[in-house]
């Protein structure tokens, strides 16, 4: 899904979709809820052409001078009013039931705290400042929104299978990999500049390797294109918040402790939502964009706003459907503040490469004389993706109960006494059988033709010892090595 400019002004309710064809390629939520937001974006119209109906418009006055706490545009979300003082639009927020997850683009939608405004987070206060995507598609920086295509991959010749590769190393050279380096020397130079150990220089840090180790994986780890596609969203995602980060703490938030004659102008930068005063101040002070959110009463409501806006929403500008090989890191109607969102992405960014891991695992027998199954051994053949969470996200579900131990019923020991059976010195253990092939989507591609001949290993034999140091076995095979 090609991206769009998320920030454009809203679209009047006659220029939407009117009929149910136009969303025809969509889920049933997302078209319930795309109706849904026509329905209320007909009803916007209305007051908007009959301001005298409006709450907003009653005490609008287009000579007086705005402050911060009255709005170039305003609306009414639920029972919430939504003004802004120095912006022209209105972005959806994303409220109500929290679907976190990845999507088909291998970012988070409007929870993606790169692509869309969040509610404003004491611990995570650079969110606002996070750069838009630029209009000019010439702009250096719009690469950090680029979506790759098949084009960009760059397979490995001469495997045995297809399907693994890198990340294009041209795109990588030319347009990624130089605006890394230069915010790696910004970061280097803002570090050494902060005096003693400040939790700021922590913070700050984790987010610099996480990026650093994120390019090093795409220009050296061989991986298959679904994992590509992730880990240049995830490198893109922590550039962006990383330049947010240094912009807020160098540029943004001087401004908002010191003393100014003026304004200055507007950043291109995502904002944040806020129910709070002072931070609505700071916003408006440092000219990054901010969202002044209060609930409506009856009493009505009295600051100057100079029109009424339709909310633009993510639906039909972000990618919102979801990625079938991602298990949900979230679903459910509890709100969710802004830090547990986006620590949610970065604990997943952080772990969702891992693989099954073994000394959970409890693989079944085997059995001793293994038939090789049809057209196992034929070449070129990869694992189908999978939408378990073992496979898809490689972490363990949520709702996956840890294991018991095994504990004795009281009640099957006799009362007369007898002597129970005693705990077996050597017990015996369901062992994978080592003569199969390794599975596991991390698990480097066996050779088709040695496969067959493990396969083939006659196991009923007992261990040929003559000859050998003790205590080192091996079995035989059916067919002669000569």
């Amino acid at each position: 899904m090609p991206h769009v400019n998320i920030f454009s002004p809203p679209t009047p309710a006659s220029q939407c979709p009117q009929n149910h064809d136009d969303f025809a390629s969509l889920d049933f939520q997302t078209t319930t809820c795309r109706w849904m937001y026509e329905l209320l974006s007909v009803s916007r119209t209305y007051i908007m052409a009959n301001p005298s109906k409006s709450i907003l418009l009653a005490h609008r006055n287009p000579t007086a001078p705005l402050t911060a706490y009255d709005g170039k545009v305003g609306a009414l979300i639920g029972k919430y009013i939504y003004t802004t003082p120095n912006e022209t639009f209105i972005p959806h927020p994303p409220i109500g039931n929290r679907h976190v997850r990845v999507r088909e683009d291998y970012r988070f939608g409007p929870d993606d705290h790169t692509l869309w405004p969040q509610p404003y987070s004491s611990t995570y206060p650079h969110l606002g400042a996070i750069p838009r995507r630029p209009e000019d598609v010439h702009n250096a920086l719009s690469i950090m929104w680029y979506d790759p295509l098949q084009a960009d991959f760059d397979p490995v010749e001469g495997g045995i299978v297809d399907g693994i590769g890198k990340l294009n190393p041209t795109l990588l050279a030319s347009k990624i990999e130089p605006l890394v380096q230069s915010l790696q020397n910004r970061f280097d130079q803002w570090y050494a500049s902060i005096p003693g150990d400040k939790p700021v220089k922590k913070f700050v840090g984790v987010l610099e390797r996480a990026m650093h180790y994120t390019l090093i994986r795409l220009k050296a780890h061989i991986a298959t294109w679904h994992h590509i596609r992730f880990s240049l969203t995830e490198l893109q995602r922590y550039y962006l918040e990383l330049l947010g980060c240094l912009n807020y703490l160098e540029i943004y938030k001087p401004h908002m402790d010191s003393q100014q004659s003026s304004l200055p102008p507007l950043a291109n930068c995502l904002g944040v939502y806020t129910n709070q005063v002072r931070v609505v101040e700071e916003f408006v002070a440092a000219g990054l964009p901010v969202w002044f959110t209060r609930e409506c009463t009856a009493s009505g409501f009295g600051n100057n706003v100079l029109a009424e806006v339709v909310p633009k929403h993510f639906y039909g500008t972000l990618n919102t459907e979801p990625h079938k090989d991602f298990a949900p890191l979230f679903s459910g109607e509890t709100a969710l503040s802004s830090s547990e969102v986006v620590g949610l992405v970065h604990k997943f960014s952080r772990q969702w490469t891992v693989s099954a891991d073994p000394f959970e695992d409890t693989p079944e027998a085997s059995p001793p004389n293994p038939t090789p199954a049809a057209g196992s051994s034929s070449r070129g053949q990869m694992p189908q993706p999978s939408s378990a969470p073992t496979q898809g996200s490689s972490i363990r579900p949520q709702s996956q109960p840890p294991r018991k131990k095994h504990k004795p019923n009281p009640s099957s020991s006799t009362s007369s006494g007898a002597k129970q059976p005693g705990k077996a010195k050597n017990p015996t253990k369901l062992q994978r059988n080592k003569f199969h092939p390794l599975e596991g989507p991390f698990v480097l591609y066996s050779i088709p033709a040695w496969a067959d001949v493990l396969r083939n290993v006659d196991q009923t034999q007992p261990p040929v010892k003559e000859g050998l140091v003790p205590r080192h076995f091996c079995y035989g095979l059916r067919y002669g090595l000569g």
